[in-house]
């Protein structure tokens, strides 16, 4: 899509990006601990003068739980651990990297965000934080750089294998594949103009088309 450089943040090195960069899970993914690592590496593999075009977090996972569930207070942790923090980590990295005009993407949710999940209170509550944190960024002086463009990313479910091992009964032919939700992202990240500033896109497939809608 045009894209001069890319470089990847994950638990895990990809052979898939020109920049892998390694970050420790669980506990570790703290903000104040992440942050200056990925700060000092991301100045190290920029070109002289260069900024970025866009910044994409994707991190997530998924707990249920509701008041009385002895799991909780662990998968609270677990929670903001893949979603809240990874996307106030981007939100650091973008204020000092993205370039006047790019584009800032966290990984929001269709299901809790913005409705009850008194079945995943730690899931929902992580996924609300995301979508105000959106909201906040676009509005003014949330510290960004000039006509950035930020926007939440809320599926409905991915065609993923782990969605697949966890619900093998379910209609896949109504998930989103991986490579169509790839393809839109990339246009918007070549073009941010395509998003709206604090939107959140909800994304649905059926029949094989998939849509994406701003709530």
């Amino acid at each position: 899509m045009g894209l001069l450089r890319e470089t990847g943040v994950d638990v895990t090195r990809s052979a898939a990006v020109d920049h892998s960069l390694q970050i420790q899970p669980g506990h570790a993914m703290f903000p104040s601990k992440q942050a200056p690592g990925l700060i000092s590496a991301i100045e190290s593999a920029l070109p002289s003068g260069r900024q970025l075009g866009a910044i994409l977090c994707v991190s997530g996972g998924f707990a249920a739980g509701d008041a009385q569930a002895p799991e909780l207070l662990a998968g609270t942790e677990d929670m903001f651990a893949r979603s809240v923090f990874p996307s106030f980590i981007s939100v650091q990295l973008a204020a000092r990297f993205l370039r006047p005009g790019g584009l800032l993407l966290l990984p929001g949710a269709a299901v809790g965000g913005n409705t009850p999940t008194p079945w995943g209170l730690s899931y929902g509550a992580s996924k609300g934080a995301v979508h105000h944190l959106v909201k906040s960024l676009a509005a003014p002086g949330s510290g960004l750089p000039h006509d950035v463009t930020v926007v939440g990313l809320a599926p409905s479910t991915l065609d993923t294998d782990a969605n697949r091992a966890a619900m093998p009964d379910a209609d896949f032919s109504s998930w989103t594949p991986l490579q169509e939700l790839a393809d839109e992202v990339c246009k918007w990240a070549v073009t941010p103009s395509l998003c709206t500033n604090g939107g959140i896109y909800h994304v649905t497939t059926k029949e094989g088309q998939t849509s994406y809608r701003m709530a």
